[in-house]
């Protein structure tokens, strides 16, 4: 009898191990997704423009019908599938719809822990490394955008949801909210001038401002800035003429992360036809919040001044004084035919 349980509990533990090696054996997935998920209002990615309506900064899909998106599937933090999909845009431009046939072999211990990760924006790499193409480069210009003209961005949205399926067997978000949130600050730099005459501003120049590249790890939602060393020249897309006020043209850019130390950074106006006399600008960056929020529109204003302080070498006479401290000798014109009183006559 004894040997009979024990033979029973052999045959039991080896079956079960048998079931634990299937489970643990990769296995081919197939998971149909159909899902719409909207845009956040108020930002934008390398597929989408930036345009003005009515002096407010909005997004715009038009002209667009598909986007390319990084479509990543974990079960927990378990990644199991990446790879770039397009994605339909939805007539109204406001929402994106994936209906796709995922194929992957990987070993799922749980399948109703699936999540999925949709990263929108110009990026390769890793879902835990991707590398952002920068919108900027040395020489490349800055777009000077408006209610017409559009200003392209490449800036990071990013999708995390949990997976289920549906009556139908697709599988689908397990919650209602499906929304693509912008990563890193928006900024709409504004200028002013206020040195009393008109310029023209051609370019922009920038130190630890405006980033060389971008590095993103979607799971973690964290982005790391490369920098450019020293500062760096960006033209306008379009020349800037500015009166003794305040212009209504400005620029929009997209910088990873921004410090809190206003000092460890520098964006400046470059003038092209200046005032004689040395100018200066100062830059303010508006925030409501303590630290600087992922997807949140800021203000620059950069203002441009003329120093009142005058040159001290331009209060220099080019004349000396004549002997008695009376008057300034005019030199060009000076009657040099008797030299011998030249030293006591001036001074």
């Amino acid at each position: 009898m004894k040997r009979t349980l024990l033979a029973l509990a052999m045959l039991f533990a080896l079956a079960s191990c048998n079931k634990n090696e299937e489970q643990q054996k990769p296995q081919q997935y197939n998971l149909q997704l159909d899902l719409t998920a909207q845009v956040d209002e108020g930002a934008t990615a390398r597929a989408m423009d930036y345009k003005l309506s009515s002096g407010k900064v909005k997004y715009t899909l038009e002209g667009k019908s598909k986007v390319s998106v990084f479509t990543c599937i974990y079960e927990g933090n378990n990644l199991l599938y990446s790879k770039k999909h397009d994605w339909d845009v939805s007539d109204d431009g406001k929402s994106l719809k994936c209906n796709e046939n995922i194929n992957f072999t990987a070993v799922v211990s749980n399948p109703n822990n699936l999540r999925l990760i949709a990263v929108l924006g110009d990026a390769t790499g890793t879902p835990n490394s991707l590398s952002l193409s920068s919108s900027y480069s040395p020489g490349n210009q800055i777009k000077v955008f408006s209610e017409t003209e559009a200003a392209t961005l490449n800036v990071p949205y990013i999708m995390d949801v949990k997976l289920g399926r549906n009556v139908s067997g697709f599988w689908v978000p397990k919650t209602e909210t499906k929304i693509f949130k912008p990563y890193g600050h928006l900024v709409r730099v504004k200028m002013t001038n206020k040195t009393f005459y008109d310029v023209t501003i051609s370019g922009l120049t920038s130190s630890k401002f405006i980033a060389k590249g971008a590095s993103l790890n979607a799971t973690a939602k964290t982005l790391t800035r490369e920098d450019y060393e020293g500062k760096q020249t960006f033209p306008l897309s379009k020349e800037i003429r500015i009166a003794n006020s305040k212009s209504d043209q400005s620029v929009i850019l997209w910088v990873p992360t921004l410090p809190t130390n206003e000092n460890s950074y520098k964006l400046d106006l470059i003038a092209k036809d200046a005032p004689a006399g040395r100018l200066y600008s100062k830059m303010k960056l508006t925030k409501t919040t303590p630290n600087y929020e992922n997807g949140k529109l800021y203000n620059a204003e950069i203002t441009l001044y003329r120093t009142r302080i005058a040159n001290p070498l331009s209060l220099l006479s080019e004349d000396v004084l004549n002997y008695q401290e009376t008057d300034f000798v005019d030199l060009p014109n000076y009657n040099y035919s008797n030299l011998s009183t030249y030293n006591v006559q001036i001074r």
